[in-house]
């Protein structure tokens, strides 16, 4: 009788022992609109976690100090939890923060899948959305093409880098740094390739500095400049792809932990490259769409805890949506019809409900925006289109009144202005704000 009961208790134990590690939840909530710039990132799980479990949490601002939860700062450990709180400074304003939960993560057992999410904190301060007129930054030479905001020489404020397109000579990205109070200096040209159409900002090699990837369309290449840590001083490589690179787009497609690179090509497909975690790219198989692919997005738009790809195609009116299955390959054949010629897209919650909608600049006369409202499953529909001025070739989402939903900002080229939409909180947008009228041809 005694064995028997021993037997017995010894059988009860064993499913216990044996439960694979899961996420029972995570705060702030996916895609949360008005995340606190102070309070932790917190993952729960449902046993406890062992020491090493720190190191399992990556988070990443693409705005000032890239991979966050690194050396002296890692994540924290407490029973169940394992948790970041941004130090030895907030979060910014109005960024959106990425982070994975890797299967480095241990229990009893080690997670089986790895999570990959993202979240927007909240802005603060008076604005309500009216941009009075203010002196320009000579940011580029040339053609400034694209443009990115990012903290590159570590002293806490955001800094200017613009991509110069030129066709006849290596272009450069001009590097402009911020004294702290919005006036740039600095004469900083870092060589990149011919005719560079896009640039992205993000920490390629986990060092805690914001490097940056520039697309190169004539000479098919990409160029990798990795960050010394001071803003002025980047190297790295060029790297040949096929097509026309004109877009890109940073995430962590494989949920390994570190940044991976997707590239429009104008083609039918997308170049999807994998991170070493150093700053260097293999190519993967790339990601079959249905037209010419212009520019690209990531984010979890089915809510699996993987980021999807959505391409903006110009010539076939309309936005495809590949869904990951994360590892980094991507198939489906969704696409959603937008408005004539789509340029760029922005992915983020517009009407609240916890999911990724997303929005694309028409480049056409009258210029419009297409609205387009997820499900929940990354089946998209409704919300409508948008007028704005003359070929807008760009579009940004942000809390600009302050009121915690995403407004619009569109930037129209022949119409030198960038058109202000504010949110009524449901994705659908007023136009009680005047247009800033802006230099010649912003993009």
């Amino acid at each position: 009788m005694k064995h028997s009961l021993l037997a017995f208790l010894t059988l009860l134990t064993i499913p216990a022992a044996q439960a694979q590690l899961a996420i029972t939840a995570v705060t702030p909530g996916a895609n949360a609109r008005t995340a606190a710039r102070t309070s932790p990132l917190t993952v729960t799980f449902n046993q406890p976690l062992t020491a090493a479990s720190a190191g399992a949490l990556q988070v990443y601002s693409a705005q000032r100090g890239g991979l966050l939860s690194r050396a002296n700062t890692l994540a924290v450990v407490t029973g169940n939890t394992l948790s970041y709180a941004p130090t030895p400074y907030s979060f910014m304003p109005g960024e959106t923060v990425q982070y994975t939960i890797t299967t480095a993560s241990t229990g009893s057992s080690a997670l089986a899948t790895p999570r990959v999410g993202q979240f927007t904190t909240a802005v603060g301060g008076t604005g309500v959305g009216i941009f009075p007129p203010v002196t320009g930054v000579v940011a580029g030479r040339g053609s400034a093409f694209d443009a990115q905001l990012g903290d590159v020489d570590g002293d806490g404020d955001l800094d200017i880098l613009a991509v110069n397109s030129r066709t006849s000579t290596a272009g450069t990205v001009s590097v402009r740094l911020n004294d702290g109070t919005g006036t740039f200096s600095g004469l900083t040209e870092i060589p990149v390739g011919t005719a560079s159409f896009a640039l992205v900002v993000g920490d390629l090699d986990r060092d805690g500095d914001l490097d940056f990837v520039a697309a190169n369309g004539i000479m098919n290449s990409i160029s990798v400049r990795l960050n010394n840590g001071s803003g002025t001083v980047f190297s790295g490589q060029d790297l040949g792809l096929g097509g026309f690179p004109q877009g890109l787009a940073l995430g962590d497609v494989d949920g390994d932990g570190d940044l991976d690179l997707m590239v429009a090509n104008a083609s039918d497909a997308v170049d999807v490259l994998f991170n070493n975690g150093a700053g260097s790219f293999t190519v993967g198989t790339p990601a079959a769409v249905a037209g010419n692919s212009h520019h690209v997005a990531l984010g979890d738009v089915d809510g699996d805890g993987d980021l999807d790809l959505l391409t903006a195609l110009d010539n076939a009116n309309a936005v495809s949506v590949r869904l990951n299955n994360g590892a980094g390959i991507f198939s489906g054949t969704g696409t959603v019809p937008v408005g004539t010629s789509p340029y760029k897209l922005a992915l983020g919650d517009m009407d609240g409900d916890g999911d990724l909608d997303f929005v694309t600049a028409n480049s056409v006369t009258p210029g419009t925006l297409s609205v387009r409202l997820n499900n929940g499953t990354g089946t998209f529909g409704g919300g409508g289109e948008i007028a704005v001025g003359a070929y807008p070739q760009s579009v940004a989402l942000g809390d600009l009144d302050g009121d915690g939903d995403l407004d619009l900002l569109a930037a129209n080229q022949s119409g030198a202005s960038v058109a202000v939409r504010l949110n009524n909180g449901n994705a659908t947008f007023s136009s009680t704000r005047a247009d800033v009228v802006l230099a010649p041809s912003p993009r």
